[in-house]
């Protein structure tokens, strides 16, 4: 089940970066599915070109598809490379385009509201900044890593559970134009209703007391 880690401890200082960002693009329709609804409990629905469905363990997920989880409901959605998405209780995902060839390999992802913990696949292995995740306030560019999300109307933040060393995670804040750079494993980036934006250190994985980041 999902868990994520929002302890606070100190405060890093990121500098602004001037990294290119993509453009968003449209949703793209695919003929055959991109994921799979892997486990779930009570009521997960997805909403496909304006109809809304009620989803089951086994349900194909495609690109274009809106995922909502109940008021109790629960999801875990596995897409095409691995990467893997739990959605809590009532939340919301989008999933925009999910490409994995051997020419291309791409996956953008919306998560419009709720919680939810995503663990990248072989997209994020593979390409290095091929993963873009929006959420209302930021948009994420990213490769492998772990990232627990919690969205709501007034604030959001993002704890970043898990990230080798090396690649790093480029945040574009859609308030203030900033681009931010993150290169620690384990910080939490906060976004509030006025689009202030801080970065704050996550507790040391060898403390007493704090979660296995790698932990199922």
């Amino acid at each position: 089940m999902m868990h994520g880690i929002n302890v606070r401890r100190g405060i890093l200082l990121l500098a602004l970066a001037s990294l290119p960002l993509a453009a968003p693009r449209e949703a793209i329709a695919s003929p055959a599915g991109v994921g799979v609804i892997e486990k779930m409990e009570r009521t997960v629905t997805s909403t496909r070109s304006g109809s809304e469905a009620e989803l089951s363990p086994g349900s194909k997920i495609f690109a274009s598809d809106i995922i909502r989880t109940g008021q109790i409901g629960y999801a875990l959605v596995r897409l095409m490379d691995d990467t893997v998405i739990e959605m809590a209780p009532n939340s919301e995902i989008s999933i925009v385009d999910v490409t994995f060839t051997a020419g291309r390999a791409r996956l953008q992802l919306g998560i419009d509201r709720g919680r939810a913990r995503v663990r990248t696949g072989s997209i994020g292995l593979k390409n290095s900044r091929g993963i873009d995740i929006t959420t209302p306030k930021n948009l994420f560019i990213l490769s492998n890593c772990i990232l627990y999300f919690t969205v709501e109307p007034e604030w959001e933040t993002v704890d970043v559970e898990w990230m080798p060393p090396g690649p790093f995670i480029s945040v574009f804040n859609a308030g203030t134009g900033n681009v931010f750079r993150v290169e620690e494993q384990r910080v939490t980036l906060v976004t509030n209703s006025e689009n202030e934006v801080s970065i704050e250190a996550m507790p040391d994985p060898d403390d007493e007391g704090a979660a296995d980041p790698e932990e199922e």
